[in-house]
This record gives C-alpha cells, structure tokens and sequence, in this order.
C-alpha cells in the first residue's frame, strides 16, 4: 500500500498501527463469515488516515521537511545552501526524505505488530514488554542509540519475544535487515547525500522484494 502510494507520488505523513486495515472486503458474503471459513488470498489490507497526505511536490517545499531534513545533512530545498550550491541532488534528496519519513514510521508499525501479535504469552515470571509505539522508538533511538545489533541483544533477552527473534535470525537475518531498512532509512540517505555517493534509496516497492518477504514461516 505504501510502495503503491510512492509510486503515485504521494507520501502519507502520519503513519501508525491504526492506518492499517485488514478488510475481507474481497470475501464473497455469500461465504460463512466465521474467522476460521476467512479465504487468507481474499483479504485486504487497506492504508487509512489520508488527512495529512501530500504529493512529493507539496512536501518537499515545505519548511517542516526542511527543518528535519538538516538533522540529517541534507539542506532545504528553499535554503541558502540550496540557492548557492545550485545542486540539483537537493530536489531529489528531498523527495527521497520525503519518502523516507514513511518509510522509518512503517518500521515502527511493523516492530509493533512483529513483537505483540507473534509474542509467546506472558507469564508472572516472563511479562510483556511495553510494545507502544512511543516505548519502541524511544528504546532505539534514545537507550540502543539506533544501534541495531543492540537492540537485537535486548529482544533476545525476553522470553516472551523468544519465537519473533528466531524468526527475524532466519536467512542470516533477514528480519532484522529489513527493520534497518526501514528504521534507519533517513540515516542512510544523509550519509549517502553528505558523503557525496549515489543515493541508492530503497524505496518501499523495492523492499517488497526483500528476502524477508521469501522466509518460510
């Protein structure tokens, strides 16, 4: 849903667990509606929460994106740096922020719901981890300092995540490859606009191709 977005040029801005529906809108509602007669292909998963949307053009001419952008080395596109260096990289570097923003909020999503809805349940001497988004990002970025081999380390160490760890370990872990994609998609872009490289930004379309996406569960 969100790669088809990018595709059409619009970012959604305010991504979280509940711009996600799971429709069975494909169902024949002829068919028993009991969950255990649901036709797993005929589901839907639909993106809501458009409100804040934008087309990459609307977004990256405004100041907001600019303001974040420089956090990560790359200047507005109505900046000083901008108008004097004239490099044209600025444009796409924005629109690729742009993009990149969704793509670090989806990472979180996914966290979420990887760590809550695959879970072994809790007990007295193995309780829940706080899975909310706001204790996630918090635990990344402020205690493990985006440090992903960190934060691997603490999952590991919850008994209840014991089964979510063995399945982001597979593929010489995919799983966890994938979240770095996700999570530290605005990092990566920085340092491949400040250090002069080829931005290679894996966009959400090419994510779906991620090997994750082929371990067998």
């Amino acid at each position: 849903a969100v790669a088809s977005a990018h595709e059409a040029g619009i970012v959604h801005r305010s991504l979280g667990r509940n711009s996600f529906i799971l429709s069975s809108v494909g169902q024949d509602k002829r068919e028993a509606t009991s969950p255990y007669a649901v036709v797993i292909p005929r589901l839907r998963v639909i993106l809501s929460d458009w409100g804040f949307s934008a087309t990459l053009q609307e977004a990256v001419q405004e100041k907001e994106l600019g303001v974040r952008s420089k956090l990560f080395g790359i200047p507005a596109v109505d900046s000083y740096e901008n108008q004097r260096s004239n490099d044209d990289r600025i444009d796409v570097a924005a629109g690729q922020f742009a993009m990149a923003e969704d793509l670090n909020a989806l990472g979180f999503v996914y966290l979420g719901l990887l760590f809550a809805t695959l879970a072994n349940p809790a007990t007295l001497s193995a309780p829940m981890p706080p899975t909310d988004d706001d204790s996630w990002q918090r635990l990344f970025s402020d205690i493990f300092n985006k440090d992903m081999g960190a934060f691997r380390d603490y999952c590991t160490n919850e008994d209840v995540w014991d089964e979510v760890v063995d399945l982001l370990d597979r593929e010489e872990g995919a799983g966890w490859n994938l979240l770095g994609e996700l999570l530290l998609a605005r990092e990566r872009l920085g340092e491949a606009f400040t250090e002069d490289e080829e931005m290679q930004f894996g966009s959400a379309k090419d994510l779906l191709e991620h090997p994750f996406f082929k371990v067998k569960i």
